[in-house]
């Protein structure tokens, strides 16, 4: 027959298939992880919290401390300590009312400005000084005569006191004014003894009043 003869030979179709890999090995856990059923260990650079204390355990605990002997000896000896130091301190801070009220203080007194650089001086009350009374009197041209009485109320031995007497016009401006020491006072006094009174006496040669009226004056104490 002279038919044409067709290749009908037919290869069979071959398609790849891709498919996931299912490894069958069993997973391990790793070597750091603690097995099932157990509490990790705790680490190595702490501690688990210590349980808090009751209330009285520790009140106890305190108490027990305060009680030991070598304790006590110590609060004494730093009680002393602080005691003298305090005593100290007041010393230094009332040395003049202290040597003015008790005079059998002044050795201590002393010795601790001595140590310290101070110094012990007659206590300076000016409210507790005052003059009693006053008189200016004129004795001749240009010469004058003040007289006063001063009285020391304090329980206490004071500082004498410095003097200034002013004249004044008629105007009551100032003529002269003239400051008097106790060193140069007709008696020379250092201190007043307590609830004294002292009466002074100065002359005064006042040649610059000659040409002016003198009608009044003033008198005051003050420390400087």
């Amino acid at each position: 027959m002279g038919a044409s003869e067709a290749d009908l030979s037919l290869e069979p179709e071959f398609r790849e298939a891709t498919a996931p890999v299912v490894d069958s090995a069993p997973i391990l856990p790793d070597r750091d992880d603690p097995p099932l059923g157990e509490e990790p260990p705790s680490m190595p650079h702490g501690e688990p919290a210590p349980e808090p204390q009751p209330a009285f355990v520790r009140q106890a605990h305190r108490r027990a401390f305060w009680r030991r002997p070598w304790v006590r000896v110590g609060l004494g000896a730093l009680v002393l300590v602080l005691t003298g130091l305090l005593v100290l301190q007041a010393m230094y801070l009332w040395r003049d009312q202290l040597a003015s009220r008790m005079p059998a203080s002044k050795p201590v007194l002393h010795a601790l400005c001595g140590r310290l650089d101070c110094e012990i001086v007659p206590p300076r009350p000016i409210d507790d000084v005052v003059i009693d009374s006053s008189v200016l009197l004129r004795r001749s041209p240009g010469l004058y005569s003040f007289n006063v009485v001063i009285r020391n109320k304090s329980g206490l031995e004071v500082a004498a006191p410095s003097l200034e007497l002013t004249l004044t016009d008629h105007q009551d401006q100032v003529l002269v004014r003239r400051v008097l020491p106790p060193a140069e006072w007709p008696r020379p006094i250092e201190t007043l003894p307590p609830g004294a009174e002292w009466a002074l006496q100065f002359d005064l040669a006042l040649a610059e009043l000659s040409d002016q009226v003198m009608t009044g004056y003033r008198a005051i104490l003050f420390y400087p």
